[in-house]
């Protein structure tokens, strides 16, 4: 099966992740898998070289003659199905798809910029009249695609999934090194990145009042923007007197070795649809403290993988993270049943196979 896929950005954010992971994935089950982006950041493109896939690069951030482009691939590349991520894609994917009468599905990712202001909200509900299915990454997602006039019929939940097998092991001593963090000392993180919608001020809030009482705790943010965006959350740690204590890594490739040395993970953020990072983190068998919003209480089992808490709330933020670093035993049991309920619920293999059947129901295979 020939598969286009499109995505707007092409940096190293979750939606890429997935879109890799898929590409990568059906690839290996013998598809001929094609990506298009208008993103200028070379990471995803760097990626699918490497996985010898074929990328589009979108010459244009302008949507109007992106239908066209997009057009003029799939001319070239024929795909059997387009499959688009994102508004910025869905809309000049789906009208490029339109024209060219080939079968589209639209995945979105999160409602936070989907449907931020009433034309988005009606130009969802009218592309999903014209597309053969919307995928929600999460029930949370489904429910405010719905409510915002998304037909039920044409929505279906197909949840993100990561290889758990990339987080299996252990790398804590060698990582603990490189940053000069004693093994007896306790190390939380949180993977984002450094974006307004993350509320790494709340995490850094958070972060200082677990550090006053469990003096010998640490806290890595790793992602990306640290040189456009940390310099106010620097002065935080600062004001707050936990500079020493609070690290900011800047973007890693190595995000397997990072989550298998921390003890617990953080995620302050305002809004999601279902990270990639809190999947990841279970798959590496941590406990999770995380703000309740968009599908994350579709991830995290209150009390037995993790702990929610309300958005914004650093005060409960910091007390649940006190209580599992004060205790291992729950803090072990945590990160056992989250990577059960990864295996059983969040694979890249389940995402796959549910992502193909989707194919096969409305693509037409070419003979």
């Amino acid at each position: 099966m020939r598969i286009l896929q499109v995505v707007p950005t092409s940096g190293a954010g979750g939606a890429e992740q997935i879109v890799l992971s898929l590409a990568k994935s059906l690839k290996e089950n013998g598809s001929d898998v094609a990506v298009a982006s208008s993103g200028s950041d070379p990471y995803l493109f760097q990626k699918l070289k490497e996985s010898d896939i074929k990328a589009f690069t979108l010459a244009t951030q302008d949507r109007k003659w992106q239908i066209f482009e997009i057009a003029k691939i799939i001319k070239t590349f024929r795909p059997d199905i387009v499959h688009s991520h994102m508004f910025d894609a869905n809309l000049p994917s789906t009208l490029a798809s339109l024209m060219s009468r080939k079968p589209i599905i639209l995945t979105i990712h999160s409602v936070a910029y989907e449907l931020e202001t009433w034309k988005r909200k009606l130009i969802n509900a009218l592309l999903s009249r014209c597309v053969s299915q919307v995928v929600a990454v999460s029930k949370a997602v489904a429910l405010k695609l719905n409510s915002a006039g998304v037909p039920a019929n044409k929505i279906i939940c197909i949840y993100n999934g990561v290889d758990v097998s990339q987080f299996m092991g252990d790398s804590k001593h060698k990582f603990r090194q490189e940053l000069c963090i004693a093994d007896d000392s306790h190390l939380m993180g949180m993977v984002a990145n450094l974006r307004p919608a993350k509320d790494h001020e709340v995490a850094i809030r958070a972060a200082a009042m677990v550090i006053k009482k469990v003096p010998k705790t640490h806290f890595m943010m790793v992602g990306d923007g640290v040189d456009k965006s940390a310099q106010a959350l620097m002065r935080l740690c600062e004001y707050l007197g936990v500079s020493r204590n609070v690290h900011f890594l800047g973007f890693r490739e190595d995000i397997p070795n990072v989550l298998k040395s921390l003890d617990l993970f953080v995620l302050a953020s305002k809004v999601e649809g279902l990270p990639v990072s809190v999947i990841e983190a279970m798959a590496a068998g941590l406990p999770v403290v995380a703000s309740n919003v968009g599908g994350m209480a579709e991830l995290i089992d209150e009390g037995i993988t993790g702990f929610l808490v309300p958005q914004g709330d650093y005060h409960r933020l910091a007390e649940k993270i006190e209580v599992i670093l004060r205790n291992p035993t729950l803090a072990k049991s945590m990160g056992v049943e989250g990577r059960k309920k990864v295996l059983n619920n969040f694979s890249l293999g389940a995402m796959k196979n549910a992502y193909y059947s989707l194919y096969l129901k409305f693509g037409r295979v070419q003979q």
